[in-house]
């Protein structure tokens, strides 16, 4: 009797819902449970925790499942339900026990494997959450509208993963399942921007945004926003600006469409706006990425106190440090009597500990007296901030160049590469692949210079030391970059060359800060610090730059870089710059 009188209840309670009624609508549910959990039923507890769930009552729902699991521990869909609860209440490490528990008993079953996938993706146990969400898929094939979802949240999961081409395969075929749905199209134009199919991942956005729903500001907003993204992607600042505009014209105080417009304005040169509206990095979906100390105020601009010190928090790459280390000794100069307490990469402690103003060696990363403010540091100030305290535009970059300089000693070895025969060209060839890939072959950058006069210095660390080896030992430039333990001892190579010829990574913001002439090879659609359609860099002076037209194409950057060295180049010359 109560079960099916609690079953009763929760019809009625549809129904009021639907008439407008509100709130007898939820004091049906509220006796439902109460009849549910009287008549100790598996089934009707479940039933009644979904309705519970779709109404919002999350605790409520939440404990009615305990109550079903706990008296069949073994049914799955009260197990299912109540994994899934928990993923939605970010509570994972328990909803993953309670799914991995009932897989053992059921290892094919679809909607198990689906919200086991989500949760282990959620913690970051990619594998794991890849071979679930396979075996999901494989459980609903031939359910179209199934069979949609899982293939869109498995490719999610794969873009998440730096695996675009795979990503880009299954939400193709997740979007022909089921075109009219947002959040799968959303996916796909996302999977498009990450591959860099960047012309198409631009038309889908714009579609999405031209079809968002006029009751639907959200939805519009987040399409706008993500068209900015793509256009900047495709070196279009303008339009971006406006696709932002458009987003923050439905939601003002958007994270994403403030911060994309900030990157926008930053890529056509309108530093003075884009810099300050860059703070928005740490709201929204990117703010987890960086540590800070919540509990220490934010600079606000004002001279410290007698004896205290600044605290200065790295964040993003190497190259973002050694670009914004310019302005640490005019900070160190306003206002900490007591130096700057700054953290760091390990590979930047030794370089970024002889200038001015510091309170000491830079904190590393990692080291646990990171992790807490340094005694005597009132507030706190991250990099990408200092240039709003010291106004930065293409027109007047604060400081002087050279800014780095290179601590001795240096390494025992500098002998080898001060006897090599002059001009000395620094090659860097390879970054990181990911989000964009800036490496060029490392033979087609040697079939550039040949015939110019002098030695060929690799630089080269990381991953991209393995073309070394595919080269015949004649072709080999002298192998700098295998020796050096941090960028102290590049930077010291680098003092000892004549120029660096570079893709955009830190060894190019390295020759930059430290004076030495720089030839920078730039991608199509390359970081907002190199502004567009310029052949030389208003933060490095030493530099100029040669620009892809097209992605993936080197082919004219190369043969303009030759013709840039040779009409540099003789015999005779010590230098080449």
């Amino acid at each position: 009797m109560s079960r099916a009188r609690a079953l009763s209840l929760l019809g009625l309670a549809e129904h009021l819902e639907g008439a407008g009624q509100a709130a007898e609508a939820a004091t049906c549910r509220t006796e439902a449970a109460e009849l549910a959990r009287a008549a100790a039923d598996p089934s009707a507890l479940n039933q009644v925790a979904l309705a519970l769930e779709g109404a919002g009552d999350l605790d409520g729902a939440h404990a009615l499942l305990v109550a079903a699991h706990q008296l069949a521990p073994d049914r799955l869909e009260p197990a299912v339900n109540l994994g899934n609860l928990l993923r939605r209440l970010g509570r994972l490490e328990e909803a993953r026990t309670v799914l991995e528990a009932v897989a053992r008993a059921a290892p094919d079953h679809p909607a198990l494997n689906h919200n086991l996938g989500l949760v282990l993706a959620e913690l970051g146990r990619g594998p794991a959450a890849l071979k679930a969400l396979r075996r999901a898929l494989d459980g609903v094939a031939g359910d179209q509208p199934a069979e949609a979802v899982v293939a869109s949240d498995l490719g999610a999961v794969l873009k998440d993963l730096d695996r675009p081409a795979e990503a880009l395969s299954l939400l193709r075929r997740a979007h022909a399942l089921a075109p009219g749905d947002r959040r799968i199209a959303t996916q796909l134009a996302g999977a498009c921007l990450k591959a860099l199919h960047v012309a198409e991942a631009v038309e889908r956005f714009e579609a999405l945004a031209a079809s968002a729903p006029d009751d639907g500001p959200a939805e519009a907003g987040e399409a706008w926003s993500n068209l900015a993204a793509a256009l900047i992607e495709a070196n279009r600042a303008e339009d971006a600006i406006a696709a932002a505009g458009r987003a923050l014209g439905l939601d003002p105080q958007a994270p994403g469409a403030l911060f994309n417009r900030a990157v926008a304005r930053l890529l056509a040169g309108d530093w003075a706006a884009g810099l300050p509206e860059y703070g928005w990095r740490w709201r929204g979906a990117g703010a987890a990425r960086y540590g800070r100390a919540p509990d220490l105020p934010t600079w606000d601009g004002a001279p410290l106190a007698a004896g205290q010190s600044l605290w200065v928090r790295g964040e993003q790459g190497l190259g973002d440090h050694l670009m914004l280390a310019r302005y640490l000794p005019l900070l160190a100069d306003r206002v900490a009597p007591g130096g700057l307490v700054i953290e760091c990469y390990p590979s930047l402690t030794r370089l970024l500990a002889v200038l001015p103003g510091l309170a000491g060696v830079p904190l590393a990363f990692g080291n646990p007296a990171a992790e807490r403010p340094p005694p005597g540091a009132p507030a706190q100030i991250d990099l990408y901030d200092l240039p709003v305290h010291f106004p930065t535009t293409p027109e007047a970059v604060p400081g002087r160049v050279p800014y780095l300089a290179a601590p001795s000693p240096g390494p025992d070895w500098l002998a080898e590469v001060e006897a090599l025969p002059r001009p000395r060209l620094g090659l860097v060839w390879a970054g990181k692949p990911r989000p964009r890939d800036r490496g060029l072959p490392l033979a087609d950058l040697l079939a550039a210079l040949d015939g110019l006069p002098g030695s060929r210095v690799a630089l080269q660390t990381g991953p991209g030391r393995a073309e070394l080896a595919r080269l015949p030992a004649g072709r080999r430039p002298f192998d700098a970059g295998g020796r050096v333990g941090d960028l102290a001892d590049t930077a010291a190579v680098m003092a000892r060359l004549d120029r660096v010829v570079s893709i955009d990574t830190a060894a190019a913001h390295l020759a930059g800060g430290l004076g030495v002439p720089l030839d920078l090879l730039l991608i199509h659609g390359a970081d907002w610090r190199w502004l567009r359609d310029r052949a030389d860099s208003p933060l490095y002076p030493s530099a100029r730059l040669f620009r892809q037209r097209k992605e993936r194409d080197w082919e004219a950057p190369l043969r303009a870089l030759r013709v840039h060295l040779a009409g540099r180049v003789t015999e005779d010359s010590p230098s080449i710059a």
